[in-house]
């Protein structure tokens, strides 16, 4: 155990808490801690999302109907995001959403992965 100081120290300086220790509120980290928790515990209706819109649906559905166009978009998706194995619907779309989420918003992806760090080993 390190010095009691210290730790608070450490505690304080953690990416994100500076909002939570002046306005009592919970850090954008503590609340994807909080929602990996409730997705683990909600059964998979916590683990499926869904959308609407047309035109997503009318290029994804355009992809699917030639297999080597959708197995090259996927792999290329895949090369961006450096992860991922299957070439199907669910991998294109995932891949998708994860790439455009770290370019418009880095901050809050980073913010996550910290998160389900910290949550790894809270477990």
């Amino acid at each position: 155990m390190g010095d009691p100081d210290i730790d608070e120290l450490r505690e304080q300086s953690r990416p994100g808490d500076r909002a939570s220790n002046t306005n009592n509120e919970p850090s954008l980290e503590d609340r994807f801690i909080d929602a990996l928790d409730a997705v683990e515990d909600g059964g998979s209706n916590m683990k499926t999302l869904s959308a609407r819109d047309k035109d997503l649906a009318a290029f994804v559905r355009g992809l699917e109907a030639d297999e080597s166009e959708l197995e090259a978009v996927v792999e290329q998706l895949h090369e961006v995001r450096g992860r991922g194995n299957d070439v199907n619907r669910q991998e294109l779309i995932i891949s998708a959403v994860w790439i455009g989420l770290q370019e418009a918003c880095p901050e809050a992806v980073e913010a996550f992965k910290d998160a389900k760090g910290e949550r790894a080993r809270q477990l």
